[in-house]
């Protein structure tokens, strides 16, 4: 049998500090799990400690998609991100601030007009712009880019955001499919509900099959 790849003491301290950084990081399980390939079940049951001590490539893939951070700067540092494993572009959350600021007054409008157009808080805003936030949620930063569309902070999200929202359907779509298989037969007797379910998965099918640069 392989030694595992940290203590048992280290484990406690590795979910603790897992669970703080990706509250910092404003993510949630599902989100964490799209960007690190690791089951969203599993990191919750992770951070409880209801599992055996994770494999060291298991750890690297889940350190590596939160940012780096005090909790678990250790953890980063001992076990190498892959070659293998995917990101975001090289520098990306890095270069934020200051791709926004650019987008930002290159397209003349204010802090104050564009927390208003992306629905992003002005007061957060200006501390991402400045570099004080850790990171984004991937939302805020869609949200804000979607606003200076021409700008490089544009081209950049919609590059490093594609992988993640098709990776989200994909994770959704399989727990969708898994609830459905857990029903009892008879919830499938209610015709109403049923039909209803039918016509929310013909609508996203109608999206999937959409010609490309269609619109509403």
């Amino acid at each position: 049998m392989s030694k595992p790849a940290i203590s048992k003491s280290e484990f406690r301290r590795f979910r603790e500090s897992l669970r703080t950084a990706r509250e910092n990081a404003g993510l949630t399980h599902l989100e964490l799990a799209n960007l690190s390939g690791v089951n969203a079940r599993y990191l919750e049951e992770v951070e409880l400690g209801h599992v055996k001590i994770p494999t060291a490539s298991k750890i690297a893939r889940i350190v590596h998609s939160l940012p780096p951070s005090s909790e678990l700067c250790s953890f980063q540092s001992r076990f190498p991100r892959s070659v293998k494993q995917k990101s975001t572009p090289p520098g990306f959350m890095d270069r934020l601030p200051d791709l926004l600021r650019i987008a930002r007054e290159d397209t003349g409008i204010s802090l104050r007009e564009l927390a208003r157009r992306s629905g992003v808080d002005a007061m957060y805003l200006s501390r991402l712009e400045r570099g004080l936030v850790p990171t984004a949620d991937w939302r805020k930063i869609s949200a804000i880019a979607a606003q200076i569309p021409l700008s490089e902070l544009a081209k950049l999200t919609r590059l490093s955001g594609a992988g993640k929202l098709k990776h989200s359907a994909l994770a959704l779509a399989g727990d969708l499919e898994k609830l459905l298989a857990s029903l009892p037969a008879t919830d499938f007797e209610d015709e109403e509900w049923v039909s209803a379910l039918q016509t929310r998965l013909q609508k996203c099918m109608m999206v999937v099959k959409a010609p490309v640069g269609a619109s509403d």
